[in-house]
């Protein structure tokens, strides 16, 4: 259900009572890899200091800040809200093909709700580098079909897919000229977002996002605030902080020059807003608390997009299991020794590597699935499979006169090293083959 607008607004003065709450949803820490510049125990030393009880990162296309964010926030009494500006091809992820326009993705941000959120954002980010990273780690409309659950979706930025189409829609003439089609494209994104971030009993899941920092954005933000009525989605804004304070901008400025390779003193180079800082509950709201996006036009668009930054975090709850053991319960299966090739086969012609390789494609791995498996039989196989897998490296490391010094006392039942070639000595035989 959204939360819709209070009333009117007609002579909107910014007031919202003596409560103000306000979260950032959209920030960039360190690992936002020379484009964020907020150090971890700084930003949430700061968001404290500024009263706020929640904070999320959301890095671009990876989760790498997550676990450290985690850690301090919640020392810090501060509520970790865990998500990623993830990049969505404007296609399939698969496709791969040199267009120059949005070819690293559009995007978006995600923020994890709950614990399957935040399984499906390990995924979402996995598979983004594994089977879809273009120029950037992209993700696409059919992975976000399949592990949506448990995530809330933010778009409307420069950048996301409403924000370009709106782009385009504004700069070809916007309401009073514009090419409708741009703004149906809005439409469709926005529509598309919402069925597949549906409610799953705990609210919407997918938000109509407002920035007000540059000339671009602000021209936008009406022509957003009117989808988000017309089509009964909820608004949220943010700041898409990239610094901590504003006097941070001129070192913020100068890692976008390294990042980009490029001398502060090129006229022509990229160059941030200097209002993209951590900012101050006091700030957003006397930015969306005002008239601007409180009028008879937009009702009380503003005010509802900063309460909805709390009503968010308040539904944001993942606790991580820091203690958990995540290694993978898997079953090794081991051949009989009198299957697996022999060092001496003719096949290799003394070839190692080759023996070695195809010594290694006899061993099978397969997940521990059969519920009636038990600890110490799995044990046992991987013991066994380990124990034949580390011979075998020996020889092809060292060659099959190797096994001659293998002692019987060794961990498990004493087996026949012929299989790798090997003779069987006894221990007396060693010793006399090692003695002066």
């Amino acid at each position: 259900m959204s939360q819709r607008p209070l009333d009117d607004g007609a002579g909107a003065d910014g007031a919202a009572g003596a409560d103000k709450p306000f979260v950032h949803l959209h920030l960039h820490s360190e690992y936002s890899l020379l484009d964020g510049g907020n150090r971890l125990d700084k930003l949430v030393k700061r968001v404290s200091e500024l009263g706020m009880n929640a904070l999320a990162v959301t890095d671009h296309g990876n989760m790498h800040a997550a676990v450290n964010f985690y850690k301090k926030a919640r020392a810090a009494g501060i509520k970790p809200i865990l998500g990623v500006e993830a990049y969505i091809a404007p296609k399939s992820r698969h496709d791969k093909v040199y267009t120059g326009v949005s070819d690293g993705g559009y995007h978006l941000v995600l923020l994890a709700e709950n614990l399957t959120g935040w399984r499906n954002l390990l995924y979402l980010c996995s598979e983004a580098y594994l089977t879809g990273f273009y120029f950037k780690p992209r993700m696409d409309r059919e992975l976000l079909e399949e592990h949506n659950s448990g995530l809330i979706a933010i778009n409307g930025h420069l950048g996301s897919e409403m924000g370009e189409h709106l782009m385009s829609y504004e700069s070809s003439g916007g309401n009073a000229s514009g090419d409708r089609s741009y703004y149906e494209k809005a439409v469709e994104s926005a529509l598309w977002h919402a069925r597949v971030f549906a409610d799953e009993g705990t609210g919407p899941r997918f938000y109509v996002e407002l920035q007000h920092h540059i000339p671009e954005q602000i021209s936008i933000n009406p022509h957003l605030i009117r989808v988000a009525r017309e089509n009964e989605l909820p608004i949220v804004c943010d700041n898409d902080s990239h610094f901590l304070m504003a006097e941070d901008h001129d070192a913020h400025d100068t890692l976008i020059c390294i990042s980009t390779g490029k001398n502060k003193s090129d006229e022509s180079r990229m160059r941030y807003t200097p209002e993209l800082y951590v900012k101050s509950p006091e700030e957003m709201w006397e930015i969306f608390g005002g008239a601007q996006y409180n009028n008879a036009d937009f009702g009380r668009a503003g005010e509802e997009s900063l309460l909805n930054t709390q009503r968010i975090a308040d539904r944001c709850n993942v606790e991580l299991p820091m203690d958990a053991n995540h290694a993978p319960v898997v079953v090794v299966k081991a051949p009989p020794k009198k299957d697996l090739p022999k060092v001496t086969d003719k096949v290799f012609a003394g070839d190692l590597t080759g023996w070695f390789k195809a010594y290694c494609a006899h061993f099978e791995l397969e997940p521990a699935n059969d519920p009636g498996l038990d600890q110490k039989s799995l044990t046992k196989e991987c013991d066994k499979a380990l124990r034949l897998l580390c011979e075998g490296g020996m020889v092809w490391r060292y060659g099959a006169g190797i096994l001659e010094f293998r002692h019987d006392e060794i961990e498990g039942e004493a087996e026949d090293p012929s299989a790798q070639g090997g003779e069987t000595k006894t221990p007396s035989d060693r010793f006399a083959a090692t003695s002066p």
